[in-house]
């Protein structure tokens, strides 16, 4: 580290002046772009496997909501 910490105050000020000469609308969509390239909460927690099994489960628990929905909506169907 530079003596007093002279290399962090100038590193500080360029972020600040560049984040000021940034249109705000630029700022907003490196911000998204950042956003949908990060992994998912789930997964950057617990890892893939985990997030996986989830979506597996989630996918079942739609399939039988969707499956009892059309038995119901049409009975004749079944016999």
């Amino acid at each position: 580290m530079a003596k007093d910490g002279k290399e962090y105050v100038a590193f500080v000020a360029d972020r600040i002046v560049r984040y000021i000469e940034t249109p705000a609308d630029e700022r907003r969509r490196m911000r998204r772009d950042a956003r949908s390239r990060r992994d998912p909460f789930l997964a950057r927690w617990f890892g893939w496997a985990f997030y996986g099994w989830l979506m597996q489960r989630r996918a079942r628990r739609v399939d039988s909501r969707t499956g009892a929905d059309e038995a119901a909506a049409n009975p004749a169907a079944d016999s």
